[in-house]
């Protein structure tokens, strides 16, 4: 026990692996933070479709997540109907919601292979262009 502590080498190391692990913490605690932020944003999409302030804000907030942790379109993506929520809101009559949801599919498909195929899939230009027929 007395060799361990007298070894100045093996601590340095275990400093290092001390101060590895409280920056993992800090990590983990952020995208902690972003996720509940993100499912605080997509609960509000899901459970309100009826009122266009608080879809407006929800894809403000998912707009934010998604641009500070790119990790969570990932989150977004995989979950079943998400997309469909989105792409709803591109169907609504208030023209703020519109330009929300446009600008959260805008960060959405940047750079996201898996999202652009969803999209795709989902008749999301269709639902795209009938949005920009309407407000010609």
């Amino acid at each position: 026990m007395a060799a361990k502590k007298d070894n100045p080498g093996l601590q340095v190391q275990l400093k290092e692996r001390i101060n590895r692990l409280q920056d993992q913490g800090g990590h983990f605690k952020r995208y902690a933070s972003a996720f509940r932020y993100h499912g605080n944003a997509l609960t509000t999409l899901r459970d309100n479709a009826f009122d266009d302030e608080l879809i407006d804000k929800a894809l403000l907030d998912l707009n934010k997540v998604w641009q500070k942790v790119p990790v969570t379109k990932t989150f977004f993506i995989t979950g079943y109907g998400n997309l469909d929520l989105l792409l709803t809101s591109l169907k609504n009559l208030d023209e703020s919601v519109i330009l929300n949801a446009a600008q959260c599919l805008q960060t959405l498909l940047a750079k996201e292979e898996g999202a652009q195929d969803l999209f795709i899939r989902h008749r999301g230009i269709l639902i795209l262009k009938a949005c920009c027929l309407d407000f010609k």
